[in-house]
């Protein structure tokens, strides 16, 4: 169980000791354990007795999106087991008097969609036989996505803040169908602007259905013969 002083270098941090301990013969159940500095890591939801991204110094620290994307996703998307949550000092509702933990209301939603989103697509992307594979995709957003792949078989990517993405499949071959799921709202997996890729280069993944300047997660996976 991980633990560090910026919730932005969380995925980094997973990714490592998943690829480290993989590579030692004696791969680790990695999880992360209170994601950020003790001031601050879990913040409540905007608008939660007037927070606005502020902590009790004035100081603009982050809000629950920064949250979601960068532990939440952040340790998923680099097989990590899951992350627990604690409460800054410098907070409302911190981890010294919180009485109500509808301070972080959304942030449980957060979660509960996240899960969501792997149990849909255990069926055709078996995440568990994956592995971290950022270097396989790029996007135009101002943040590296993440990647969990089972190279020619299926992939899993997120986009922290949306952009055009495109997926490294020069050594596979075949065609691949691309799905997208909202990571804010959940539901159904969704058809973006591209529905179907080829193996055999670098092969652009298109625009989400809809907002694509938020995060996204997709499902691109072979189309069985």
């Amino acid at each position: 169980s991980l633990q560090n002083s910026s919730i932005f270098d969380t995925h980094q941090q997973t990714v490592k000791w998943v690829r480290e301990s993989t590579k030692s013969g004696k791969p680790w159940v990695v999880a992360f354990d209170e994601s950020g500095n003790a001031a601050h890591a879990q913040v409540p939801d905007l608008g939660y007795q007037g927070f606005d991204g502020h902590d009790k110094q004035g100081k603009f620290v982050y809000t629950q999106h920064e949250v979601r994307k960068q532990t939440l996703w952040g340790t998923l998307m680099g097989g990590g087991a899951g992350c627990e949550y604690y409460f800054g000092y410098q907070l409302v509702e911190n981890d010294l008097n919180c009485e109500d933990w509808r301070s972080r209301d959304q942030s449980w939603d957060y979660a509960r969609i996240a899960l969501e989103f792997f149990r849909k697509i255990e069926g055709q992307a078996p995440f568990w036989k994956s592995i971290p594979q950022d270097e396989l995709v790029k996007s135009s957003g101002k943040s590296q996505p993440y990647c969990l792949a089972k190279p020619g078989d299926f992939y899993i990517v997120y986009l922290p803040d949306g952009g055009e993405a495109e997926i490294d499949l020069t050594t596979v071959n075949g065609d691949f169908q691309i799905e997208w799921f909202n990571p804010i709202t959940g539901g159904c997996l969704q058809t973006g602007s591209v529905k179907t890729v080829q193996g055999g280069g670098w092969q652009k993944l298109g625009v989400p259905p809809t907002h694509p300047d938020q995060d996204w997660a997709l499902l691109i996976h072979k189309i069985q013969d």
